[in-house]
């Protein structure tokens, strides 16, 4: 069987958009004569759309874009990601689905059984679980369907496991030939070597070829990699999609060939490659061109404009000093450097004045050391974050934070101030 992968990066609520992606995996499949064509999870609408997907409007409409990708699979068969109405009364109104389309007809779909609710996931607020599974028949195969954490509860992988039931092997006792896994699986460090291992585990312990394609893309505060892996049924890694882009793929399931490039996701180039297609793709879906931060001088906003001028270009980013009568001068002249360095434009705006200003006015001590007034101290940060959104309004710019994760957790960060 060849199988064509259809590595896709979606907008929520596209429609248009994301059906175009589909067709060009499509097509790609019968440019290379492809049996199969695999797209990721919730392909059509994007994942994850939240709340979006209780609007009784989305819920009835929500096979509407699949008429389009029905009549593009003429001599082909595709398994696309979408969500489709329960037709019940009770209960959420959808299920998180794989629609399997061949030859311009809806064949049916392979419904997700095991809802995550953890990390980022919420899938029992919008999905009702699966009440049964089948397989699909594809020129003498047996194809079954699993929808992402459907093909996450391998006994003989995991240690500890969040469910008693696993809807992969029921595939496999029920005749499966192949395994098809379509996933929204985010990134975390290290989980790309993780999938490797889970999916080789499986395909050699079941003696199948497993087809694991996954989104690609930026969405909201998640990321989700990609890399796409393709198993034979020794086990072997016969394809491994790059990470972090689109990627569209084909290979033949009994090639023999091993993809040596297994990613194990686990060092700071690949968290670095994370960053920027986050950055990129929250500004680009939500139509921003420019950006701008607050330059400090110090590591954290450094970091942020390095990462901000690779994701948008360094011409669309824009550093604003914001110096009192506190910061020393080697912090400016650092801020100026790492502009100039970067090709990035930088500008300043002292707070001195409106912080004298506002001192007096309220009459506040104004600190000699740290911890000496802590409302004034945090007077400062508040100004800098005026200026800065100030800038953003008025200039259309999506502004960075540059705070970093252990000083939100910690609450080392000014509400209203360098928490904008």
């Amino acid at each position: 069987m060849r199988v064509t992968i259809g590595q896709i990066n979606t907008t929520n609520g596209d429609y248009s958009g994301n059906t175009e992606r589909i067709l060009r995996a499509i097509e790609k499949g019968r440019q290379d004569t492809s049996d199969l064509v695999v797209l990721p999870e919730v392909a059509v609408q994007g994942y994850m759309s939240f709340d979006w997907f209780l609007d009784r409007d989305v819920v009835a409409r929500s096979l509407e874009p699949l008429e389009k990708i029905i009549q593009a699979t003429e001599g082909i068969t595709a398994v696309v990601g979408t969500v489709r109405p329960t037709g019940e009364t009770e209960g959420r109104k959808l299920y998180n689905s794989a629609a399997i389309i061949r030859d311009k007809r809806l064949v049916g779909f392979a419904d997700k059984t095991l809802l995550p609710e953890y990390d980022v996931f919420d899938d029992p607020r919008y999905f009702q679980s699966a009440r049964e599974r089948r397989l699909f028949e594809l020129d003498g195969a047996r194809l079954g369907v699993a929808v992402c954490e459907d093909l996450w509860n391998d006994k003989t992988f995991w240690r500890e496991r969040l469910y008693a039931n696993d809807p992969a092997d029921e595939l496999i006792e029920m005749g499966a030939s192949v395994l098809i896994s379509i996933n929204a699986s985010p990134f975390n460090k290290g989980k790309m070597g993780q999938r490797c291992s889970m999916v080789s585990h499986r395909a050699r312990a079941a003696g199948l070829p497993i087809v694991f394609v996954n989104l690609v893309g930026g969405n909201d505060g998640i990321i989700f990699d990609g890399a796409s892996i393709v198993a034979d049924c020794e086990g072997d890694i016969i394809m491994q999609a790059p990470p972090f882009e689109e990627f569209f793929g084909t290979v033949d399931l009994d090639c023999g060939v091993r993809d040596e490039r297994c990613l194990p996701g686990d060092d700071t180039e690949t968290v670095r490659e994370a960053l920027v297609l986050g950055i990129r793709d929250y500004a680009q879906k939500n139509r921003f061109k420019q950006a701008l931060l607050g330059l400090s001088g110090g590591i954290d906003s450094a970091v942020v404009a390095t990462l901000a001028c690779e994701a948008l270009g360094s011409e669309n980013v824009l550093a604003v000093m914001m110096p009192s009568k506190y910061s020393s001068r080697g912090s400016i002249d650092d801020s100026v450097e790492l502009g100039r360095r970067l090709g990035m434009k930088t500008i300043e705006h002292p707070i001195s004045e409106a912080f004298d200003a506002l001192t007096e006015e309220l009459q506040l001590k104004q600190p000699q050391r740290g911890g000496e007034s802590l409302a004034a101290e945090n007077l400062q940060s508040r100004l800098r974050g005026n200026i800065l959104m100030t800038i953003s309004n008025a200039e259309g710019r999506l502004l960075l934070s540059t705070g970093n994760k252990s000083e939100l957790a910690l609450g080392y960060c000014t509400l209203y101030g360098d928490t904008n």
